[in-house]
């Protein structure tokens, strides 16, 4: 009797990511404007380059705020996708937060993303992606959480990796709240070096060993 079939689950890592906080920073969000370019896709969660999307936002008083997609898939075909917006206010800080509106499923998301055999960008639910470290060993499990923690203090990928220096406490951080990360974060790179010296006095035994 043949076993049934696992499903396999597609790694969040392997798909190209849109992030709205990236395109807001980058001024591709204008209030009242509209703006086209190139913008660059990443690997979420560790900041790789992706891909590049040709974006054109429109924020025009006179319709409802969207980005228009043109982008390519891996076989070189074009595709064109308009991704609705949405935004909050942000007390006490002022301005506004902004926010894609899932076409698949119509709920807020920050990040959109286009999975390797993929033709439209979705949120991480409608596409039913994975992080690794929900299957992987525990070596990338600290790797990843290692990656995120940096992420979560500077807001940013890491630029050296699990290994990257530690962060200094960002404007507008209470220092509460960067003592508790980067706690976490000391504790994480611990295990990291402490598996890569593991490993490296096993290559040297093995050097040893060999005649």
């Amino acid at each position: 009797m043949a076993r049934p079939r696992t499903k396999r689950h597609v790694l969040i890592e392997n798909a190209a990511c849109l992030d709205i906080a990236s395109l807001v920073r980058a001024g591709w969000l204008p209030q009242g404007q509209a703006a086209t370019g190139f913008a660059p896709l990443v690997h979420h969660p560790g900041g790789t380059h992706a891909g590049w999307v040709y974006v054109a936002s429109e924020l025009t008083e006179n319709r409802p705020p969207s980005l228009h997609l043109t982008f390519a898939d891996r076989n070189g075909r074009a595709h064109e996708q308009r991704i609705a917006l949405t935004s909050l206010p942000r007390p006490p800080f002022g301005g506004l937060r902004w926010f894609f509106i899932c076409p698949q499923t119509g709920a807020r998301a920050c990040r959109l993303y286009l999975p390797r055999d993929g033709e439209r960008f979705l949120s991480r639910e409608a596409h039913g992606l994975r992080y690794a470290v929900e299957h992987g060993t525990q070596d990338t499990n600290d790797i990843i959480q290692a990656c995120r923690l940096h992420a979560r203090i500077t807001g940013e990928a890491p630029p050296n990796g699990a290994l990257s220096p530690l962060p200094h406490r960002p404007k507008g951080m209470r220092a509460a709240t960067h003592a508790r990360l980067t706690a976490r974060l000391m504790r994480v790179q611990a295990r990291v070096v402490g598996r890569l010296d593991v490993w490296l006095e096993t290559l040297q035994l093995d050097e040893h060993r060999t005649p």
